[in-house]
């Protein structure tokens, strides 16, 4: 056989080979993973792998996606492909608990019934187009049923986490137990003959969270936490008795997870009457837990509310019939910059609205990780709660304001070893009545209950603190919308609410969902076609901002000869008119060539661009590898040859 014959039959059999491997990866190798992206983004973290393992039930999830609607809308189409990759490695390590089916709902199918009917949002891709369906679906086998409405490719750093949390709800179908600590009526007031508007309504975030949750209310002189409940939420919990504190001392060593919003100076805890507040000057309205923020590793800078030039609300500090809008620096409204935008918690925030907030900061001898989730910009500075304790001035507030260069933090996450605040034991209770005095030994005993103390926690704690509870206050984050006197429900204006329930979502999910952070991105932008086009619009838009200048000034040159003008020549061009106007439509002529002379140079260049990109990839690069390996296939058989 000659060397050509030879040649041709390496040739036929490399191309089986090459199919015969195509096809044994697709069939037998499908389990096999190699993730080379930089932020291993096909690689699930080890929180969604726990999840995704542990599961008791199967699981059914339901990829709904438009193909045919969205084929011209190519980047949609690909954050999809990542989507379904990402759900496939949750079915694989799930072995076999989670199944997934890709559902395309065309128009007028049964399928895009099930979408609708699922509660998934119907998009557009434009005028005229079909509506498209981008969401997931998951079912478990109680018929439970937990719904992402629709996949925002803008929140791709956080899908790992949203689908974690769709999958660990369907998991633990029973709703999650809240035990409410607070010292406010967030239940309502009673009844006040004195006031016309009757009793106090419960404060909206109750609604908020049972919607989505059970909420149990352990009133103020609790000395147990009930084995269901899941989060503690405290508000403003003030002069909590110490059987009360080591309670939640112990509920936290054991597992329990904690949401807390203590505050310096709670405003909603001072009384609305003026008389009233004046009679309860001096009066501390601060809450702080205790022992149990030292335990935690937290400290709560005492009697100090923080200040915020940069994000202060605008108030009217004026009389009613002369209005004075100033910065009232203690209020503060905080946007995405000032939220971290790697915590679940946060990171789809878009804006709050904490008034007369405190600082958190870790102390030196914790044994905590602190986490900041919400920070002041650097323009702010800490002021005594005594300017702010009694009908505090917006105005000398700003006009005494000296910033301090830094960044406090307001909110926090807490997580990591401790030790019991209570390092004794329970403490002792108060001392009894002599009737009670005389009880049985064996009654004493039990109330001591000794050996159940905990001395450290078996695990890391996580517990999610703020500086404030008045930001939980209706007026700060909701609105009533009406139509006269007809109610037509509540609308949003801030995401005060929202926080509380993210920290009471990402704390009951337990450790694995706690420990799901922000991934990297999928899409990766073409910084240097950005570049380019934007280079091309600034210039784009410097040529058409002088030549509306100079459109404007030359009919302001025309309009002003028409001025000097009287009688019956008033309507009719002078030739020094008719020139100028020759000279704008000239000019005109000439500067709109131009800018098409600039979007044509900014399209030559993104092509040029992409051109060579294409080669690099499509040519060069194989044609370098190819050579490389040629070169050193030739240089194995020189040395064959020699030897």
């Amino acid at each position: 056989m000659n060397k050509r014959s030879i040649t041709a039959l390496g040739i036929a059999v490399g191309l089986v080979l090459f199919f015969a491997v195509n096809l044994l990866a697709g069939t037998s190798l499908r389990t096999w993973r190699l993730d080379l992206t930089e932020d291993k983004l096909y690689t699930l973290s080890e929180g969604a792998r726990n999840i995704a393992r542990n599961l008791d039930e199967e699981i059914r999830l339901s990829l709904f996606f438009s193909e045919k609607a969205a084929a011209d809308l190519p980047f949609l189409k690909s954050y999809a492909a990542r989507v379904r990759e990402v759900l496939e490695e949750y079915a694989l390590v799930s072995d076999g608990m989670i199944t997934l089916e890709v559902l395309d709902p065309e128009p007028f199918s049964t399928i895009e019934d099930r979408a609708s009917q699922a509660g998934l949002a119907a998009l557009s891709a434009g005028p005229g187009a079909d509506a498209f369906f981008f969401g997931l679906v998951g079912t478990n086998s109680v018929d439970g049923q937990e719904v992402i409405p629709m996949l925002d490719a803008s929140k791709e750093r956080f899908l790992e986490y949203d689908v974690s949390r769709l999958i660990w709800a369907l998991g633990h179908p029973e709703r999650t137990v809240v035990g409410v600590v607070s010292s406010l009526p967030l239940s309502g007031g009673p009844p006040n003959p004195m006031n016309p508007a009757g009793a106090a309504p419960p404060w909206a975030i109750l609604g908020q969270i049972n919607t989505v949750m059970e909420t149990r209310d352990l009133g103020a002189s609790f000395e147990t936490i009930d084995d269901d409940v899941d989060v503690l939420l405290l508000i403003h919990p003030k002069d909590l008795s110490d059987a009360a504190l080591y309670a939640i001392d112990q509920f936290v060593l054991g597992g329990g997870k904690v949401v807390a919003a203590v505050d310096p100076h709670c405003d909603a805890a001072a009384s609305s009457d003026p008389m009233a507040r004046f009679q309860q000057r001096g009066a501390s309205q601060a809450s702080d837990l205790g022992p149990l923020l030292d335990a935690w590793g937290v400290e709560l800078v005492s009697n100090k509310v923080v200040g915020d030039r940069q994000n202060a609300m605008r108030v009217n500090a004026g009389q009613p019939n002369r209005p004075k809008v100033v910065d009232f620096v203690v209020w503060m409204g905080f946007d995405k910059d000032e939220f971290d935008g790697d915590d679940a918690v946060t990171s789809l925030l878009e804006n709050m609205i904490v008034p007369t907030a405190g600082i958190l900061r870790p102390s030196a001898e914790a044994t905590t990780e602190f986490t900041p989730l919400i920070q002041t910009s650097e323009d702010a500075m800490q002021i005594d709660v005594g300017m702010i304790q009694f009908m505090p001035d917006p105005e000398n507030l700003l006009t005494s304001f000296v910033s301090e260069k830094q960044r406090y933090a307001i909110a926090a996450r807490v997580h990591g070893p401790t030790k019991s605040a209570y390092p004794d034991g329970k403490p002792a209770a108060p001392e009894e009545e002599s009737s009670d005095a005389s009880a049985p030994e064996e009654d004493a005993a039990d109330s001591g209950d000794s050996d159940q103390h905990l001395t450290e926690s078996a695990g890391p704690i996580d517990v999610v603190l703020i500086a404030d509870a008045d930001f939980l206050m209706d007026r700060f984050w909701i609105q009533e919308q009406t139509l006269g006197p007809i109610s037509l429900g509540f609308m949003k204006t801030s995401n005060n609410g929202d926080f509380v329930i993210n920290a009471l979502e990402n704390l009951s999910g337990g450790e694995d969902l706690i420990a799901i952070r922000a991934r990297g991105r999928y899409s990766r932008p073409f910084e240097r076609v950005d570049e380019i086009r934007r280079e091309a619009e600034r210039r784009y838009l410097a040529e058409e901002q002088g030549l509306q200048r100079k459109l404007d000034a030359a009919n302001q040159r025309i309009n002003d000869l028409q001025r000097e003008k009287t009688g019956e020549t008033a309507m009719i061009l002078s030739p020094a008119q008719q020139l100028e106007l020759e000279n704008a439509r000239a000019e005109m002529v000439e500067t709109k060539s131009a800018l098409r002379g600039v979007q044509h140079s900014l399209r030559k260049d993104i092509e040029r661009l992409g051109t060579q990109l294409k080669w690099l990839n499509i040519a060069l690069l194989p044609a370098l590898i190819s050579a490389a390996a040629i070169g050193l296939g030739t240089l194995r058989i020189r040395r064959r040859q020699r030897q």
